[in-house]
């Protein structure tokens, strides 16, 4: 019962209703037709920012609202707060800025009225759009894609593109069967597959130990020269398959082997075939048996191999392009007993100097 010049905020909220000496007094709520300004705790008839009509507050960004348990996006025509199915027609909810914006932020796509990092299940993203859709709405001749939630235009990694569905599918159904050289659900089969009712799958004819050749259309126990037999798929191939990684050896017979043999034992991971000397710039690496285009660490590039230590050769181990040198660069020293090029001269087993 008393006159302040401002209405207090503790123990309770209260705003000023009325502008004259006489009639101005503290509520804790505002007359219908004003709006809460916490700023300077008085009623208001028009917010200088935005509307919160679930408290009938005035706020600067829109809250989450506890009465309808959801976030609250600022509608920029109303300056009102509201929810993102009520954002404006061709406006959509904006978690980013808590605005209704007209296009969502780059990495976000349009799900309804919100703007979602990651479509809901079941949607995928429409690359033409940047929209979150069904697969049947997919651009034509794309198919929704599981494995990355995406409309795309070939299935991959095993999968077969269903023209009901428009899905990418592991298992085609009903009279369709997975022909992987077309990538399709299909009701027949490619040239030189078949059918395989057990699995819904188009196969090579071939039985095990039998490979399906072009060159004769015929299957061979010897794939011929150029070819490998391909023991996954039965099949002369001119390239070996990468699942399982497996590499073209023409020893002891054409085919694709995971361990080269004796007489090349490199694998040539560029052109995928075994090989007695690498490629040029390509280097043996005993680790895995394989030639790269540099040593990893800890190995140097010692003549055309990869070796852990320089000392064979008197040469000295540089980290720097990880090969072994004869004159270390400038600011490193060569240390003869670790055969290394260090900045450092060691104090073990002697004291050493540069």
């Amino acid at each position: 019962m008393t006159c302040v010049a401002s209405c207090p905020t503790y123990p309770q909220f209260l705003f000023a209703q009325g502008n004259s000496s006489s009639t101005a007094t503290c509520a804790s709520t505002c007359p219908s037709g004003q709006r809460m300004l916490e700023s300077n705790m008085s009623c208001v008839s028009t917010c200088p920012s935005l509307l919160d009509p679930t408290t009938n507050k005035c706020v600067s960004v829109c809250p989450f609202s506890t009465s309808l348990n959801t976030v609250l996006y600022a509608n920029l025509i109303t300056n009102t707060c509201v929810t993102s199915a009520n954002c404006p027609a061709n406006t959509y909810a904006s978690d980013d800025s808590l605005t209704c914006v007209y296009s969502c932020p780059s990495g976000t796509y349009i799900s309804g009225k919100n703007c979602m990092v990651i479509c809901p299940d079941g949607t995928y993203i429409n690359p033409n759009n940047q929209s979150c859709v069904v697969a049947t709405s997919c651009p034509p001749n794309y198919y929704g894609n599981n494995q990355t939630q995406t409309c795309v235009a070939v299935c991959t990694n095993g999968t077969f593109a269903d023209q009901t569905t428009r899905m990418c599918l592991t298992q085609c159904y009903g009279s369709n069967y997975g022909d992987s050289l077309l990538g399709l659900c299909s009701t027949s089969c490619s040239n030189r597959l078949i059918k395989n009712n057990l699995t819904l799958t188009c196969v090579g004819s071939c039985s095990v130990g039998y490979f399906y050749s072009s060159a004769s259309s015929s299957c061979v126990t010897s794939c011929p020269s150029g070819t490998f037999a391909d023991s996954k798929n039965l099949l002369c191939v001119t390239r070996c398959s990468s699942d399982p990684m497996t590499f073209a050896s023409t020893s002891p017979i054409n085919a694709c082997v995971t361990v080269c043999p004796a007489s090349a034992q490199w694998f040539d991971l560029i052109n995928r075939v075994c090989t007695a000397t690498c490629p040029s710039l390509t280097y043996q690496y005993s680790l895995n048996m394989s030639c790269v285009s540099f040593c990893p660490p800890p190995y140097y590039l010692l003549g055309s191999a990869c070796a852990l230590s320089c000392a064979s050769t008197s040469s000295y181990a540089d980290d720097i392009s990880r090969k072994c040198v004869t004159t270390c660069p400038t600011g490193f020293f060569k240390d003869p007993t670790t055969y290394k090029c260090v900045v450092n001269c060691p104090v073990s087993p002697v004291q050493y100097y540069a």
